[in-house]
């Protein structure tokens, strides 16, 4: 009974295993590895388009409040298997010691941050610990403490947008047949996009890629790489997000989806861009905007028309 009301104090969430991110690494770490993963921290929030770790401690409020287990992966081999578990060290009468309170996993690769978060309303103060495993292989443990005077953190809050400086002009690579993009917030079930533009709100539930093909060679390379430019300080100039590839043939509309990579938050504010790519050589790019009802910054006017 005691551990069944132990888990129902927490709201559990976690992250898609698709988002690309910065190779940097989280500082304050439990320490350097020579796997996978190179080093790991707690912290009460995270950028929302590289999962950078803000706020790194290892002290939560015991109300309202969300745990990250924040990763910095290196060069993760395909199908790297990364699951993390929140267990109890001493709680008191709430709980034994090691009651496992959640756990969440996922698949990823690369070089990139994976943030897995455990949301709640309340936790009984006392100790805890995050036990990490890679490949089913215990890797570190991170230990942290809740009680009920531990200050809750103030959310990031955007700043002005147009600080970032502009990516450089780069030639694009014609790749010798017809293509082009059409950036849309969905795609009918003829392949059609839904709702094209250049400027989405923030509740969008994705940003669709939709492009148009004709007569590409057989085993043709394509592929998107999304990045936010420019969203006021609430991530990193320039921050990748997501990056996609198919392989196409002829004349279609192959299409690449990009997701909040945070589940269920909305889009920071600002400039975005997806950049095309076809056999690894840059075709073209597009950008795009994010706006809450009226854009708060300049952007183009014919992003504007209809």
């Amino acid at each position: 009974m005691v551990k069944s009301r132990l888990l129902l104090l927490l709201m559990i969430t976690c992250l898609p295993a698709f988002i690309q991110t910065a190779a940097s690494a989280p500082a304050g770490n439990s320490g350097g590895g020579a796997g996978p993963i190179r080093q790991a921290v707690l912290s009460r929030q995270v950028r929302p388009l590289s999962s950078a770790p803000v706020d790194v401690t290892d002290k939560f409020p015991s109300k309202q409040g969300a745990i990250w287990a924040v990763m910095s992966l290196a060069n993760a081999p395909h199908d790297t298997h990364i699951r993390a578990v929140l267990a109890t060290v001493d709680v008191g009468k709430a709980a034994p010691p090691n009651t496992k309170v959640s756990e969440n996993a996922g698949t990823y690769e690369g070089t990139r941050y994976v943030a897995i978060n455990w949301g709640y309303s309340m936790l009984p103060a006392g100790t805890y610990k995050v036990d990490i495993y890679l490949n089913d292989k215990l890797d570190r443990t991170l230990n942290l403490s809740i009680a009920d005077q531990t200050p809750a953190s103030a959310p990031v809050k955007p700043g002005p947008i147009g600080g970032c400086a502009k990516l450089p002009l780069r030639d694009p690579a014609p790749p010798g047949f017809p293509i082009s993009v059409t950036i849309a917030q969905g795609r009918d079930a003829a392949g059609k996009p839904v709702n094209p533009g250049r400027i989405f709100r923030p509740d969008a539930p994705a940003f669709y890629a939709i492009l148009s093909t004709q007569n590409a060679p057989a085993n043709t390379r394509i592929s998107a790489k999304w990045s936010g430019a420019d969203t006021g300080g609430m991530d990193a100039c320039n921050t990748g997000f997501a990056d996609y590839q198919v392989t196409a043939a002829g004349s279609g509309q192959p299409w690449f989806a990009a997701n909040p990579p945070i589940n269920g938050e909305k889009w920071p504010e600002g400039l975005y861009r997806v950049e095309i790519y076809v056999n690894d050589r840059l075709a073209f790019d597009s950008d795009f905007g994010v706006c809450d009802t009226a854009c708060k910054f300049q952007v183009p006017v014919a992003w504007k028309i209809p």
